[in-house]
Parts: C-alpha cells; structure tokens; sequence
C-alpha cells in the first residue's frame, strides 16, 4: 500500500487558471485568492454560465477552506462553429434581391447593396443563444483549481521555509540573551559595589561583604531569564511540529505568535542593558515577520 505524500502548509494567495472545449465552445475560468480569515467567494460568470452558479460553488467550497476567492468566466464560440451561426436563407435572398433589382430599374437607381438584403426578414435564421454544457463549465473549474492549488502549495512552501528560517534566528537570539545574563549580573555586582563603597566613604562607614552580596542576588533573581527562554524554546518547538504536521494551520500560527511576544516583552522588562535591549527589540521584529507570513497560511 502507498503512503500518501504529507501535505505542507499551504498560502491562501494563489492564482489558477483552467480551460476546457468541445466544438462548439472554449471555456476559460481564472481564479485569485487572497489571505482572509474565513472563506469568501465572489463569481463573474457572465450570461451564459449564469445558472451554473450553485454547482461551481459547490465545487470551489469542497475544495476551499480558507481565503477570498474572485473567479472569473469567459465563454467564446470556437470560430468554426460561430461561422455556422450566419446561416443563409438562399431562397429568401435570391427572392428579395430579384424584386429588389426589379424596383431599382424601374425607379433608375442604383442596384440594392449585399448589406441591405441580408438585413431583410428571412435572410439570415435567427440564432439561438449558445451556452456551454454545465460539465464543460465545470471541468475547466477542476483544472483552474488543481492549478491555484499547485501555486498556493508553491508559495505554502516558501512561506514554510522562511518561518523556519526565523524560528531558527529566535533560537539563535535566546542563545545570545541567555549568554549576556551572567556579564549584566557581574557589571551590576561591580557598579552596586562601588556606589555603596563611595557612599559610605562620604559618610565615613563602611560596607559589609554580605549586605553587597544580598543586593547583586536580589538583582541577579529580578533578571533571570531562564524560565521564560525555557518556555520561549518550547513555543518554537511546537511551532516547527505544526509546520511539519501537513495540517490546516488556521489561527494557531497567529496564537504561537501570541505567546512568544508575551515572553519576549517579560524579558525586556527584566533588564535596562542596552545589548540585552537590543536582542529583544530584534526578537521582537523577527516575530512581527513571523506573524505577518503566518497569516497568509491556510
């Protein structure tokens, strides 16, 4: 038995197009998608496909679960078969054109033009309107959307790589944050250090070893980051498995997001250090890209 191919995040932005003929008619559907929330879809199908509206959105509906949809018909005669329409009445053309030359020699004028016999009652039949099967119609539906398909699974798939290529940036910057705790602690110790020793000097005292060290523990507890880049990397983590689960995303990657920027602002208030500063703001924008893409997956 096959293993089916998982299935990737796919875009809801997507173009697709399909044709379909038979003699008599060539069918060209186009269908745009753009990223929505839910499901919308309007149909410009023009006269003739008209009555096909419930059956092509049924269609577009099994097919689609997210995103505004704008699909459009063009219904044109095949040449031969638009030729075939202007069918000729010999026998009435030939009757108006005697009597017509009859009525010109008589009154000394000019013979009657080809033009205005052929506008004359019974020359040409009158044409029925012409419309496509609804099978055709739908057919070239199937093919535009296998094709919209293919484009959003493109574009699902470059989105896809991009999203892994920020989540690995934020691993990358928890590294570094988690790396400039110890150095912002020490720098604390030695500036707290100072200032009480300097203070003390003016006031002609002194300052115990341990009321220093209580200090920079106190300090050192109100910036320890651990916890939140513990459950910062666990966010990431959960966020790779549900690209890699070929399930539809919906609202999850837009939540992830959520909670990562939750973390990442209660690691900028836990320090004044300007590098330390700096890596959150660049988290911060990472994730501000990261939501934008997330949005546009179905």
């Amino acid at each position: 038995m096959t293993t089916p191919t998982q299935r990737g995040p796919v875009s809801m932005t997507g173009f697709g197009v399909g044709r379909a003929r038979d003699l008599r008619h060539e069918v060209r559907i186009e269908i745009r998608a753009v990223n929505h929330r839910g499901l919308t879809l309007r149909m410009h199908l023009g006269h003739a496909c008209a009555p096909y509206e419930p059956a092509i959105d049924d269609l577009v509906r099994a097919r689609l679960t997210r995103g505004a949809i704008h699909l459009g018909v063009v219904c044109e005669l095949i040449e031969s078969a638009s030729q075939a329409e202007l069918a000729i009445d010999e026998a009435a053309f030939t009757r108006h054109a005697e009597r017509l030359r009859s009525l010109a020699a008589s009154a000394g004028v000019d013979n009657p033009r080809f033009e205005t016999i052929l506008e004359l009652p019974g020359v040409l039949r009158p044409v029925e309107a012409d419309v496509p099967a609804e099978d055709l119609v739908l057919e070239a539906t199937r093919v535009a959307l296998d094709d919209l398909e293919a484009s959003r699974r493109r574009e699902g798939e470059e989105l896809t790589r991009e999203l892994r290529t920020h989540l690995d940036a934020l691993d990358a910057a928890m590294a570094r944050i988690e790396a400039r705790v110890p150095a912002v602690v020490a720098e604390y110790e030695k500036r707290l250090e100072q200032r009480i020793v300097d203070f003390l000097a003016r006031n002609g005292q002194s300052a115990e070893a341990v009321d220093v060290l209580r200090e920079v523990a106190l300090y050192a507890e109100k910036t320890d980051v651990r916890e939140e880049t513990v459950r910062f990397r666990s966010h990431l983590d959960e966020f790779r498995r549900l690209l890699a689960s070929g399930a539809t995303l919906g609202r999850r990657p837009e939540f992830l997001t959520q909670e990562l920027l939750r973390e990442a602002n209660t690691m900028g208030s836990k320090s004044n250090d300007a590098e330390f500063a700096r890596e959150v703001i660049e988290v911060k924008a990472t994730l501000d890209r990261i939501r934008e893409q997330g949005q546009n997956l179905e």
